[in-house]
């Protein structure tokens, strides 16, 4: 036994007979004691910088299953003489039955617009708690759609950067050994960018446009489409427009999330940390590509685009392939209409266009006539470097819950297998990240069962529970332009609905498999079974409404009226629904007042604070369930002030803002129907339209702006009168 052990023992108990030690790579010599007292188990578990995990003074006792129970029973009667592979078999069950293992997690963050706050917040105690010295989970994939892609990219950066842990006491200066910490909830790229940035006049006012991008006099923004010079030689120009920018939060991220504060690739990284991360994006092709399918001559247009990005200490070029991360959560988030599209380049060779149709090939060869198909350069083989160029926007119009990605990912990995077409890059870059995943695996003695306890979290800010969470669910009656919208937005939210039917499918599946082994042939129908098991959990504003989740993390009763005063907040509101302050106005809402962001920000913390306790339920005593309760303490009592007391509707401020944009899209949409090429008769109706249009949007405008104007002197009328009353009531008391 080693000194360091030795003093742990003093430390610890002289009737702990059984010691379980093992060297943990780069953390030092870990240690588990084990007591038996009549018939209870007393466990106290040391980590590597001889600090107590698990065991504090008079909370040692475990709860095992029976098995262990037995293992441990013989291990206990002759703790000398047992073998080195008993002990980590024992390591590993108490561990695991403790809660000690981290939890593998594959999240997906979806779309929401502004209700991009609330899943911010989420995330935010996620990643938060994945830093952490002794973390209850490791976030190994990411997957993200719309909103969800700039959370992801924030997510990945948190979790690859060259950091110490948050919750590290043997950190003296946070200015000199931290790239960045997430202690501070309001000092972070989570809140700075969706809740201090993600306004309203931030999108209006265009600071710090990109190079190419302008505002014009009518009030919306322009940037000029890459030209051909063989194509377009005496074309005239042309432009993308969109009503708002998101370039001052582009730039901001840009500035504060750099590649060069990435572990990967250093040798003397601070972080005790390391494992490799898979970030994965959804993005729409606007041009769509042209696929083979496989039917014989059968072809279809495909829109939707997967973005994955394997980092490992193995990636190479990473300054590159972070950047291209940026530019794919660009498009991904880039709302159509609201934002311009994202244009950029994907590599022919890529896995992205491995069935597309050979008439691409015969674009290559006459590329100077394409559009489409460039070349820029040559590989390293000599073979011309063949790039497409396309415009891309919102990823979550077709595939707002990418995490059917995720999960073919950890399929691949833990199958040995690759994705269908796969290109031989892909294939290397899929087995450099699958041995130092399996080697992340070993590290947390989870080889073989690891992937049985994998979580698939999808945050979820709108969720329906009960018929009360839509009106629309017991109506029969649906006007004209109800039907439009509903025309427009049905084929989304039923492609969600579809997303969960495969995951669903696909356990059918899997249990169907398990359903046929024997015991002798177990090994072949383990290959034969083509998926994984799917533990698919969601997170959502009702798990703060579980009962006892915020009264029992109080530490007096004089702290309950507090708490409870939070809960009956939440705890009044119709459905779940109404808890988040953003979802107003279709989920644009949340742009018009911080006061809304925040508000959902801390609801989304809690959210995660609540399923993380979940995790630690079989063990109360466990550090990690400390660590939570401390922190919804502190959200419940530093920021109280900041829950909403009721559920906002929208104000005639807020009309009058919205309003302010309607004659820039009304102008926007004019120039554009006089732009496109089609008859003359058609442009005279639609421009007739819009003329209409024209007329009647300044009218608006101008009837909101008095009645806002009218209801303001009221308002100050009144205020005035209350503070005269004030002072009569005053001088008439003395």
């Amino acid at each position: 036994m080693t000194e360091p052990l030795r003093e742990l023992e003093v430390k610890a108990c002289t009737d702990y007979k059984l010691i379980i030690s093992a060297e943990i790579p780069d953390q030092g010599q870990e240690a588990i004691y084990v007591a038996k007292k009549g018939e209870s188990y007393h466990i106290r578990v040391f980590d590597g910088q001889e600090e107590i995990i698990w065991g504090e003074a008079g909370n040692t006792n475990a709860s095992f299953d029976k098995l262990l129970r037995e293992q441990l029973d013989t291990a206990i009667q002759d703790p000398n003489n047992i073998a080195q592979e008993i002990k980590a078999a024992l390591k590993k069950n108490i561990c695991s039955q403790l809660g000690l293992i981290p939890v593998p997690v594959t999240l997906n963050c979806s779309g929401g617009i502004s209700l991009g706050a609330y899943m911010a917040g989420v995330v935010y105690e996620l990643v938060r708690e994945a830093r952490s010295k002794h973390p209850l989970i490791e976030i190994d994939i990411i997957t993200g759609a719309s909103a969800g892609a700039i959370t992801g990219l924030i997510a990945a950066y948190y979790l690859l950067e060259d950091y110490i842990p948050d919750d590290d006491n043997n950190v003296k200066s946070q200015s000199d050994q931290h790239t960045s910490s997430l202690n501070d909830a309001t000092a972070n790229e989570f809140y700075e960018i969706w809740v201090n940035k993600s306004n309203i006049d931030t999108f209006r006012k265009g600071t710090d446009l990109g190079p190419s991008e302008k505002k014009t006099c009518w009030g919306w923004y322009e940037q000029s489409a890459p030209k051909n010079e063989d194509v377009d030689q005496g074309a005239k120009e042309r432009v993308y427009r969109s009503i708002l920018t998101n370039s001052p939060v582009k730039g901001h991220a840009a500035d504060n999330l750099q590649a060069e504060n990435l572990r990967i690739g250093k040798s003397n990284t601070k972080s005790r940390l390391s494992h490799p991360l898979a970030l994965i994006m959804t993005v729409t092709n606007l041009s769509g590509v042209l696929r083979k399918s496989g039917l014989k001559d059968k072809k279809a247009i495909s829109y939707g685009e997967t973005r994955q990005f394997l980092f490992s200490s193995t990636t190479k070029e990473l300054s590159g392939i972070w950047a291209k991360t940026f530019v794919s959560a660009q498009a991904s988030s880039a709302f159509p209409g609201a934002f311009l599209p994202v244009v950029d380049d994907s590599d022919r060779k890529s896995h992205n266009f491995y069935d597309c149709s050979d008439e691409y090939d015969q674009q290559f060869k006459k590329h100077q006539d394409s559009k489409i198909c460039t070349i820029e350069g040559t590989r390293e083989d000599g073979t011309p470097k063949e790039k497409f160029n396309f415009a891309y926007t919102d990823g979550g119009v077709l595939d707002n819950i990418p995490i059917i990605h995720g999960i073919k990912l950890v399929k691949h990995l833990v199958k040995q297998s690759y994705p269908e077409g796969a290109t031989k890059k892909l294939c290397d870059d899929i087995d450099n990240f699958r041995q130092e995943w399996n080697r992340s695996s070993a590290r947390n003695d989870q080889s073989k069962t690891r992937e049985g306890h994998r979580k698939y979290i999808y945050v979820q800010p709108s969720p329906y529970r009960s018929l009360d969470d839509s009106d629309d669910l017991q109506e029969t009656f649906f006007s004209w332009l109800t039907t439009f919208w509903k025309g427009l937005t049905i084929p989304h939210l039923e492609h969600d609905h579809l997303r969960l039917e495969d995951i669903a499918s696909i356990n059918d599946t899997y249990k169907a498999f398990e359903g046929l082994k024997t015991g002798c042939n177990d090994d072949k129908i383990n290959k034969a079974n083509p998926y994984v098991k799917v533990n698919l959990e969601r997170i959502d504003p009702s798990l703060v409404l579980e009962k006892d989740f915020l009264t029992k993390n109080s530490k007096t009763k004089n702290d309950e009226p507090v708490i409870n005063a939070i809960r009956q907040n939440l705890d009044e509101k119709s459905s779940c629904n109404d808890m988040l302050a953003s979802d107003i106005l279709g989920g644009f809402g949340g742009f018009f007042k911080i006061e809304y962001r925040k508000h959902d920000f801390l609801v989304g913390r809690l959210s995660a604070l609540r399923w993380l306790d979940k995790i630690c339920v079989k063990n109360p005593n466990c550090k990690q369930r400390i660590r939570i309760k401390e922190k919804v303490n502190q959200i419940t009592y530093k920021n109280k002030n900041d829950f909403l007391q009721e559920d906002p509707k929208p104000t005639i401020k807020i009309w009058f803002r919205l309003a302010r944009i309607v004659p820039s899209f009304v102008f926007l949409l004019v120039v554009e129907i006089f732009e496109q090429e089609s008859s003359l008769i058609k442009r005279i109706l639609l421009g007739f339209i819009a003329t209409i249009a024209l007329m009647i949007a300044p009218a608006f405008a101008v009837i909101v702006a008095i009645i806002y104007l009218v209801f303001s002197f009221i308002s100050h009328v009144a205020n005035f009168v209350k503070r005269c009353f004030r002072k009569l009531i005053w001088h008439s008391q003395q």
